[in-house]
């Protein structure tokens, strides 16, 4: 039917850390977010026709996220876990795509730290030009309900994944991260015949504040 190019939605995420024990490196956060339709939802076949809008960049529509984040870290060991639920609303073509729950967890493992530009005396300066190696295994798993187009569900849509994914994270001491994933899906549980995922990258840009 042809390809699929545009500009997807725009996700907004926000981590508010409510609970902090030095002592026991246990962290505990709110999470919350919301996708904004920022994508493009007009995209074509090769005969002309509109595709449906779970084929198109964009939903045209705003969903609220909110979820849980816990985090365990013991030296040079981290054990990271969360839950994030979506609740997406009808956008164009009066389609829902469907509430998503996502549940993942993760273990790193801190390489060390190396430094940009020159050394300060100060350690405060110190941890600014610091940069921080880790090596990264995670279970991301997603069940997503079926969509429904004018209130009536769409068979052969919604279901459940689970993916493994080994990656690299870069951290600073100025609150700028990235990471970079590999996943491989390990489970597959889709409502009817659907495409099956081969497999999924991601990038993320993180800030701390």
């Amino acid at each position: 039917l042809g390809d699929v190019e545009g500009i997807g939605d725009l996700n907004l995420y926000g981590q508010y850390r409510f609970f902090r024990s030095e002592e026991k490196g246990l962290h505990a956060s709110l999470l919350f977010g919301l996708k904004t339709p920022t994508g493009r939802t007009h995209e074509k076949t090769v005969n002309g026709e509109r595709f449906e809008i779970e084929h198109q960049p964009g939903s045209g529509s705003w969903d609220s996220m909110l979820g849980v984040a816990l985090t365990r870290q013991s030296g040079n060991l981290s054990f990271d876990t969360n839950l994030l639920y979506i609740l997406a609303t009808e956008g164009a073509q009066d389609t829902d795509l469907g509430d998503a729950f996502f549940y993942n967890a993760a273990l790193s493992y801190r390489l060390g730290a190396s430094h940009m530009g020159h050394s300060h005396s100060h350690e405060s300066d110190e941890q600014k030009t610091q940069l921080h190696w880790d090596l990264v295994l995670e279970a991301n798993g997603e069940s997503r309900q079926k969509i429904e187009v004018a209130g009536e569900k769409t068979e052969h849509t919604g279901g459940n994944l689970l993916y493994i994914a080994p990656g690299i994270r870069l951290s600073g001491g100025s609150g700028l991260s990235t990471a970079l994933s590999f996943g491989v899906p390990v489970w597959e549980d889709l409502n009817g015949h659907q495409s099956k995922p081969d497999f999924r990258s991601l990038v993320s840009i993180g800030v701390g504040f």
